[in-house]
């Protein structure tokens, strides 16, 4: 089994309250977070035991641990010692922290993914909250990162006319990478689906905008916020890129977040039965492949690994169930090879 990566959410502490936050970090009122010591442990074993080149971290907001310098330190002595390894954070950008931004200004491996949902304070305000874009900006405006950070959108019904503008201000403006993901049902976004929601035809739309876009400008270093066609966990001896809560626990990935599938935590933490939790659940979801979801009829269905379970369970409360995406899939497709073709001529 391979390891390519872990998302760890060092706290579940976060200053924000976003309308689409995948685990209402927010809203937490008891502070947990990970131990340093434990954690320097984990990711040590990936790195040394199953060769792991990425590492990302997470909260909530990140900064607010309480010994996140400590953990800034510590990282650093590991990267002097595994130079093929890149430490990748994920945060708000409304919080300041001096050491934090001098490695991202001169470390070459470490490196940061901003969340903005607009290209502007208006846009930015309906799902972050007021001044959180001023706060960004005042924080990342002038500086010279020594990689690109990449700024990501989490495109819902709000904010969706705007991501072509929002491609033009991050790579124009702000010297960065636009990525983008498409809002899904968990979290805070439950009680706002309704209004968030996007159809089908609307995201293979955007997902056509973002595909030119990246092609236009030769952008590889990040992904198209496509359908998901295939999971690797449906794979008994793929790659696997485990999400770690802040109470330690492991979750298969970051969409399976619910407690239900956990399997493992890394204060008490066994590779050879996380190991076996994982083959049994891969071996379970693998049967995904033998579903029809009203696929004889597609013409995706010789190349279709029958979506995401993780989606599956959001929608329909079950990882066997389908994850709702088929029309999704079937028009992006479409819309991308016409896309290509347009670009190539």
């Amino acid at each position: 089994m391979t390891f390519k990566g872990s998302y760890i959410e060092i706290t579940n502490r976060c200053n924000l309250d976003c309308r689409d936050c995948y685990n209402s970090s927010g809203r937490n009122k008891i502070t947990i977070e990970l131990d340093i010591d434990v954690l320097i442990k984990y990711i040590e074993d990936l790195i040394v035991i199953y060769n792991t080149k990425i590492i990302t971290i997470s909260g909530g907001e990140p900064l607010l641990h309480s010994k996140f310098n400590e953990l800034l330190d510590r990282l650093t002595e590991i990267s002097h010692h595994h130079p093929q390894v890149v430490f990748s954070f994920i945060t708000n950008g409304t919080l300041y922290n001096s050491k934090f931004y001098d490695l991202l200004e001169n470390h070459s491996q470490f490196m940061v993914q901003i969340s903005l949902d607009g290209p502007n304070e208006e846009i930015c305000a309906s799902m972050r909250g007021a001044g959180t874009f001023t706060k960004v900006m005042d924080n990342v405006i002038k500086r010279k990162f020594f990689h690109k950070p990449v700024y990501k959108m989490i495109i819902n019904k709000t904010n969706a006319p705007y991501v072509e503008e929002y491609f033009h201000f991050v790579y124009e403006q702000l010297n960065g990478i636009p990525c983008y993901g498409f809002a899904n049902p968990q979290g805070n976004a439950v009680k706002n689906w309704t209004e968030m929601a996007l159809s089908p035809l609307e995201k293979a739309k955007i997902l056509a905008i973002v595909q030119k876009k990246y092609k236009e400008y030769n952008i590889k270093e990040v992904t198209l916020p496509a359908p998901t066609v295939h999971c690797d966990l449906t794979d008994t001896d793929g790659i696997k890129d485990f999400c770690i809560k802040s109470d330690g626990s492991v979750q298969p990935c970051q969409n399976l977040y619910d407690n239900k599938f956990c399997i493992g935590n890394i204060y008490n933490l066994n590779w050879e039965l996380l190991k076996t939790n994982i083959d049994k659940l891969s071996l379970y979801l693998s049967t995904r492949l033998e579903k029809d979801y009203g696929c004889k009829k597609c013409l995706l269905n010789n190349n279709c690994g029958k979506g995401c379970p993780a989606f599956s369970f959001m929608r329909n409360e079950g990882l066997l169930t389908s994850d709702e995406d088929c029309d999704f899939r079937r028009l992006a497709t479409i819309m991308m090879i016409k896309t290509d073709k347009k670009l190539d001529k």
